[in-house]
């Protein structure tokens, strides 16, 4: 089971819902997340509306109650990691458009996308 933002907002869904649809593993604990912490985080947000309009606008125009999937993900990161992030983006190393920083605030980013995410934990490209 996995725990997704969709239009039906934060739910619990089962992977093979998706069919054959191509997805990678990250290893949290690689980049020293504590991995309980995390799924005890993202358990807390099920039930939260989606956020379509965050979605839409990469992170311009959002709402702290309501969630986007890679959005739900890196709130519950910890500061560390949301620091190194914004600044493997800041550097070049991240694809462009993938992150949006919030000005002197590193550790919360305004928007990180899926592909962002993945490229950050070193997932394949899709």
């Amino acid at each position: 089971t996995m725990i997704e933002a969709t239009q039906d907002g934060v739910h619990r869904s089962f992977l093979d819902t998706y069919g054959s649809r191509r997805f990678a593993r990250v290893q949290l604990s690689t980049k020293g997340a504590d991995c309980g912490s995390f799924c005890e985080c993202v358990k807390g947000k099920i039930g939260a509306s989606y956020d379509i309009l965050e979605a839409i606008t990469k992170g311009l125009i959002n709402s702290k109650k309501k969630e986007i999937c890679s959005g739900l993900a890196a709130f519950c990161l910890p500061p560390d990691i949301k620091r190194e992030i914004s600044e493997q983006y800041n550097a070049g190393r991240l694809r462009k458009g993938s992150i949006r920083t919030k000005k002197n605030d590193p550790e919360n980013p305004k928007f990180v996308s899926p592909n962002g995410l993945a490229e950050y934990f070193g997932a394949p490209p899709a």
